[in-house]
């Protein structure tokens, strides 16, 4: 064996042998070919695309959207308010009862909503950008770093479960419909522009 070999064979005393893991085999199947190489970097490329347009999208919405700042809602009317004591007017004239917790601001829900999940989508772009290369260049520490990776990921699984499931509820509610417009008619021969400055 000449020196190179061993040196190649043997890592020096002062350093851990680095034994490929699940993630180190995935890899390494997923870029086993050019074919497979190209697939998968267009694919990571694809969602890391969309993955940053949803996260702007979000925070457009969330935190400098083109609706109101308001939408009140108050069950037992078809139209929403922008303001409380508007609602409340509105279902007095109506002969609608104001329950108790009415009225809705349904606009700020829907707000927090959507600044919850940018900013989910922002914690799970460091979470990604911090154990990509603590993975690659910390090999000996991977016994505790891909638990902990892998629980952080599992939470945010939860949390964006949470998040759809909480804001399907909403926007299929009634008072999510209602403030969605859904239940807005233009009445016949009204003028388009004329009706949306009504609105």
């Amino acid at each position: 064996m000449t020196d190179k070999e061993a040196t190649t064979a043997t890592p020096p005393a002062n350093e851990e042998p680095v034994v490929p893991d699940m993630i180190d085999n995935m890899w390494a199947k997923l870029m086993a070919t050019p074919t497979k190489k190209w697939i998968t970097i267009g694919l990571i490329g694809t969602f890391s695309i969309l993955y940053f347009i949803l996260t702007a999208v979000l925070y457009k919405y969330g935190f400098a959207g083109f609706d109101p700042k308001n939408c009140y809602f108050v069950s037992g009317l078809d139209v929403p308010a922008l303001t409380r004591e508007a609602a409340v007017t509105a279902a007095e004239a109506a002969d609608v009862t104001v329950s108790k917790g009415y009225p809705i601001n349904m606009g700020h829900m829907f707000r927090v909503w959507f600044k919850w999940g940018f900013w989910s989508c922002v914690v799970t772009i460091v979470i990604s950008a911090t154990a990509t290369p603590m993975h690659a260049y910390m090999p000996s520490k991977r016994s505790f770093l891909n638990p902990f990776f892998a629980i952080l990921a599992g939470i945010g699984f939860c949390n964006a479960a949470a998040w759809f499931l909480l804001g399907l509820f909403w926007r299929l509610s009634l008072g999510g419909r209602i403030s969605s417009g859904e239940k807005i008619v233009r009445p016949d021969g009204t003028d388009s522009a004329a009706w949306k400055e009504q609105l």
